[in-house]
Protein backbone atom coordinates (compact mmCIF):
# COMPACT_ATOMS: atom_id res chain seq x y z
CA UNK A 1 0.00 0.00 0.00
CA UNK A 2 2.98 2.51 1.00
CA UNK A 3 4.30 1.67 -2.86
CA UNK A 4 1.05 2.73 -4.16
CA UNK A 5 0.95 6.04 -2.70
CA UNK A 6 4.37 6.85 -3.39
CA UNK A 7 4.03 5.54 -6.65
CA UNK A 8 1.39 7.89 -7.23
CA UNK A 9 3.53 11.00 -6.07
CA UNK A 10 6.70 9.13 -8.88
CA UNK A 11 4.08 10.84 -11.23
CA UNK A 12 4.15 13.76 -9.78
CA UNK A 13 8.07 14.16 -10.07
CA UNK A 14 7.74 12.44 -13.68
CA UNK A 15 5.43 15.24 -15.02
CA UNK A 16 7.06 17.71 -13.42
CA UNK A 17 10.71 17.89 -12.87
CA UNK A 18 11.47 18.04 -16.77
CA UNK A 19 9.63 21.26 -16.95
CA UNK A 20 11.70 22.61 -13.61
CA UNK A 21 8.17 22.79 -11.50
CA UNK A 22 8.26 22.47 -8.22
CA UNK A 23 6.55 19.36 -6.70
CA UNK A 24 4.74 20.91 -3.96
CA UNK A 25 2.71 23.78 -5.59
CA UNK A 26 -0.11 23.89 -7.19
CA UNK A 27 -1.70 21.03 -5.77
CA UNK A 28 -2.61 17.94 -8.19
CA UNK A 29 -4.75 19.10 -11.34
CA UNK A 30 -6.47 17.66 -14.16
CA UNK A 31 -2.89 18.73 -16.83
CA UNK A 32 -6.17 19.47 -19.40
CA UNK A 33 -8.82 21.27 -17.65
CA UNK A 34 -6.30 22.58 -15.13
CA UNK A 35 -9.36 21.77 -11.76
CA UNK A 36 -7.97 20.81 -8.59
CA UNK A 37 -8.39 17.45 -7.87
CA UNK A 38 -9.69 16.28 -4.67
CA UNK A 39 -8.76 13.35 -2.35
CA UNK A 40 -11.69 10.58 -4.03
CA UNK A 41 -9.75 12.14 -7.73
CA UNK A 42 -6.48 10.91 -5.75
CA UNK A 43 -6.67 7.32 -4.63
CA UNK A 44 -3.82 4.93 -6.48
CA UNK A 45 -5.10 2.89 -9.30
CA UNK A 46 -8.75 2.72 -7.62
CA UNK A 47 -9.70 6.34 -8.63
CA UNK A 48 -8.92 5.24 -12.01
CA UNK A 49 -10.45 2.80 -12.42
CA UNK A 50 -13.64 4.14 -10.87
CA UNK A 51 -13.65 7.17 -12.92
CA UNK A 52 -13.04 5.09 -16.14
CA UNK A 53 -9.57 6.37 -16.79
CA UNK A 54 -11.67 9.86 -17.23
CA UNK A 55 -11.26 13.33 -15.61
CA UNK A 56 -13.93 13.51 -13.19
CA UNK A 57 -14.52 17.31 -14.78
CA UNK A 58 -13.71 17.39 -18.17
CA UNK A 59 -14.09 13.69 -19.40
CA UNK A 60 -10.56 14.13 -21.05
CA UNK A 61 -8.92 10.38 -21.12
CA UNK A 62 -6.64 10.01 -18.66
CA UNK A 63 -3.18 8.10 -19.46
CA UNK A 64 -2.70 4.92 -17.97
CA UNK A 65 0.82 5.41 -17.33
CA UNK A 66 -0.57 7.05 -13.67
CA UNK A 67 -1.70 3.70 -12.32
CA UNK A 68 0.78 1.45 -14.17
CA UNK A 69 3.80 3.54 -12.59
CA UNK A 70 1.48 3.28 -9.21
CA UNK A 71 1.50 -1.07 -9.28
CA UNK A 72 4.92 -0.70 -11.15
CA UNK A 73 6.54 0.86 -7.67
CA UNK A 74 4.01 -1.46 -5.41
CA UNK A 75 5.90 -4.30 -7.17
CA UNK A 76 9.39 -3.14 -7.14
CA UNK A 77 8.68 -2.31 -3.30
CA UNK A 78 7.43 -5.86 -2.53
CA UNK A 79 10.92 -6.86 -4.13
CA UNK A 80 12.71 -5.27 -2.12
CA UNK A 81 11.04 -6.92 1.16
CA UNK A 82 11.48 -9.51 -0.72
CA UNK A 83 15.57 -8.94 -1.06
CA UNK A 84 16.49 -7.19 2.05
CA UNK A 85 17.43 -8.66 5.94
CA UNK A 86 16.96 -5.32 7.73
CA UNK A 87 14.56 -2.22 7.86
CA UNK A 88 17.48 -0.09 6.58
CA UNK A 89 18.27 -2.33 3.72
CA UNK A 90 14.66 -2.48 2.94
CA UNK A 91 14.11 1.20 3.15
CA UNK A 92 17.36 1.98 0.88
CA UNK A 93 16.55 -0.67 -2.09
CA UNK A 94 12.79 0.92 -2.13
CA UNK A 95 13.77 4.83 -2.91
CA UNK A 96 16.98 3.26 -5.25
CA UNK A 97 14.28 1.14 -6.86
CA UNK A 98 11.96 3.86 -7.27
CA UNK A 99 14.45 6.39 -8.66
CA UNK A 100 15.06 4.08 -11.04
CA UNK A 101 11.34 4.07 -12.60
CA UNK A 102 11.23 8.08 -12.00
CA UNK A 103 14.22 8.36 -14.00
CA UNK A 104 13.09 5.36 -16.23
CA UNK A 105 10.13 6.90 -17.74
CA UNK A 106 11.31 10.73 -17.82
CA UNK A 107 13.54 9.33 -20.43
CA UNK A 108 11.16 7.49 -22.11
CA UNK A 109 8.75 10.75 -22.76
CA UNK A 110 11.93 13.55 -22.66
CA UNK A 111 14.61 11.70 -23.61
CA UNK A 112 16.70 13.05 -20.68
CA UNK A 113 17.62 11.80 -17.31
CA UNK A 114 17.37 14.55 -14.60
CA UNK A 115 20.65 15.38 -12.43
CA UNK A 116 18.93 15.37 -9.41
CA UNK A 117 17.63 12.24 -9.35
CA UNK A 118 21.46 11.03 -9.94
CA UNK A 119 22.03 12.94 -6.42
CA UNK A 120 19.62 10.97 -5.32
CA UNK A 121 20.94 7.41 -6.18
CA UNK A 122 24.57 8.46 -5.53
CA UNK A 123 23.56 9.86 -1.63
CA UNK A 124 21.49 6.12 -1.14
CA UNK A 125 24.58 4.28 -2.50
CA UNK A 126 26.93 5.72 0.09
CA UNK A 127 23.85 4.84 3.03
CA UNK A 128 24.44 1.52 1.23
CA UNK A 129 28.13 1.04 0.90
CA UNK A 130 29.03 2.75 4.44
CA UNK A 131 26.54 -0.03 6.36
CA UNK A 132 27.59 -2.63 4.23
CA UNK A 133 31.02 -4.03 5.42
CA UNK A 134 34.52 -2.25 6.11
CA UNK A 135 34.86 -3.15 1.86
CA UNK A 136 31.52 -1.47 1.31
CA UNK A 137 33.03 1.98 -0.53
CA UNK A 138 36.21 0.45 -2.11
CA UNK A 139 33.26 -2.16 -3.68
CA UNK A 140 31.07 1.24 -4.74
CA UNK A 141 33.59 3.02 -5.95
CA UNK A 142 34.60 -0.20 -8.23
CA UNK A 143 31.10 -0.14 -9.29
CA UNK A 144 31.12 3.32 -10.32
CA UNK A 145 34.06 3.30 -12.07
CA UNK A 146 33.07 -0.31 -14.01
CA UNK A 147 29.57 1.25 -14.76
CA UNK A 148 30.56 5.05 -16.01
CA UNK A 149 33.55 4.46 -17.65
CA UNK A 150 32.35 1.52 -19.70
CA UNK A 151 29.62 3.55 -21.33
CA UNK A 152 32.17 6.57 -21.27
CA UNK A 153 34.42 4.19 -23.63
CA UNK A 154 31.59 3.93 -25.94
CA UNK A 155 30.55 6.80 -26.38
CA UNK A 156 34.22 7.98 -27.32
CA UNK A 157 34.80 5.40 -29.23
CA UNK A 158 31.50 6.52 -31.33
CA UNK A 159 32.48 9.80 -31.44
CA UNK A 160 36.14 8.82 -32.63
CA UNK A 161 35.32 6.55 -35.32
CA UNK A 162 31.62 7.35 -36.73
CA UNK A 163 31.39 10.81 -35.35
CA UNK A 164 28.53 10.65 -33.39
CA UNK A 165 27.29 10.29 -29.64
CA UNK A 166 26.79 6.83 -29.22
CA UNK A 167 25.96 6.97 -25.34
CA UNK A 168 24.10 9.81 -23.99
CA UNK A 169 26.18 11.79 -21.17
CA UNK A 170 22.91 11.30 -18.73
CA UNK A 171 23.67 7.18 -19.65
CA UNK A 172 27.16 7.95 -18.31
CA UNK A 173 26.23 9.44 -15.02
CA UNK A 174 23.41 7.48 -14.28
CA UNK A 175 25.56 4.27 -14.65
CA UNK A 176 28.33 5.87 -12.50
CA UNK A 177 26.01 6.50 -9.34
CA UNK A 178 24.27 3.09 -10.25
CA UNK A 179 27.32 1.23 -10.11
CA UNK A 180 28.25 2.84 -6.73
CA UNK A 181 25.08 1.60 -5.36
CA UNK A 182 25.27 -1.76 -6.62
CA UNK A 183 29.14 -3.01 -6.39
CA UNK A 184 31.11 -3.86 -9.29
CA UNK A 185 30.32 -7.59 -9.53
CA UNK A 186 25.96 -6.79 -9.75
CA UNK A 187 27.23 -3.73 -12.22
CA UNK A 188 28.85 -6.11 -14.28
CA UNK A 189 25.60 -8.16 -14.31
CA UNK A 190 24.03 -5.15 -15.33
CA UNK A 191 26.09 -4.52 -17.59
CA UNK A 192 25.97 -7.23 -19.79
CA UNK A 193 22.12 -7.14 -19.73
CA UNK A 194 21.58 -4.13 -20.57
CA UNK A 195 22.04 -3.91 -24.06
CA UNK A 196 19.69 -7.12 -24.70
CA UNK A 197 17.26 -5.19 -22.55
CA UNK A 198 17.26 -2.59 -24.93
CA UNK A 199 17.42 -4.25 -28.76
CA UNK A 200 14.28 -6.54 -26.82
CA UNK A 201 12.55 -3.07 -26.23
CA UNK A 202 13.10 -1.55 -29.91
CA UNK A 203 11.74 -4.96 -30.98
CA UNK A 204 8.55 -4.96 -29.64
CA UNK A 205 8.53 -1.42 -30.11
CA UNK A 206 8.68 -2.20 -34.01
CA UNK A 207 6.56 -4.98 -34.03
CA UNK A 208 3.99 -2.90 -32.41
CA UNK A 209 4.06 -1.10 -35.47
CA UNK A 210 6.04 2.08 -34.27
CA UNK A 211 8.46 4.01 -36.19
CA UNK A 212 12.19 4.84 -34.47
CA UNK A 213 12.59 8.56 -34.50
CA UNK A 214 13.90 10.24 -37.35
CA UNK A 215 17.95 10.59 -35.58
CA UNK A 216 17.62 6.95 -34.88
CA UNK A 217 18.07 7.81 -31.03
CA UNK A 218 16.32 5.72 -28.71
CA UNK A 219 16.78 5.69 -24.53
CA UNK A 220 18.96 3.63 -23.11
CA UNK A 221 17.86 4.62 -19.99
CA UNK A 222 14.66 2.25 -19.14
CA UNK A 223 17.08 -0.72 -20.26
CA UNK A 224 19.80 0.53 -17.60
CA UNK A 225 17.22 0.51 -14.95
CA UNK A 226 15.93 -2.50 -15.62
CA UNK A 227 18.51 -4.05 -15.72
CA UNK A 228 20.31 -2.53 -12.65
CA UNK A 229 16.74 -3.49 -10.87
CA UNK A 230 17.58 -7.49 -12.29
CA UNK A 231 21.15 -7.31 -10.77
CA UNK A 232 20.38 -5.78 -7.40
CA UNK A 233 18.00 -8.25 -6.90
CA UNK A 234 19.15 -11.65 -8.63
CA UNK A 235 22.83 -10.49 -9.47
CA UNK A 236 24.43 -13.49 -7.69
CA UNK A 237 22.19 -16.13 -8.60
CA UNK A 238 22.47 -14.45 -12.63
CA UNK A 239 26.69 -14.79 -11.82
CA UNK A 240 26.38 -18.17 -10.28
CA UNK A 241 24.96 -19.87 -13.50
CA UNK A 242 26.73 -18.19 -15.77
CA UNK A 243 29.82 -19.36 -13.77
Amino acid sequence: MFGLVVGSFLNVCIHRLPAGKSLVWPGSHCPNCMHSLVWRDLVPVFSYVFLGGRCRYCREAISPRYPLVEMGNAVIWCLAVDMSDSIQSVVLTQLFFSALLTLSMIDLSEMIIPDVINLIIIALGIARQVTADESGLLNGLQGAVLGGGSLLLISLLSLWIWRREGIGGGDVKMMTVCGFWLGWRNTAVALCLSPYLALTGVAVWRLAGRALPKDRRVPFGPALSLACLLAAVWGEAITAFLL
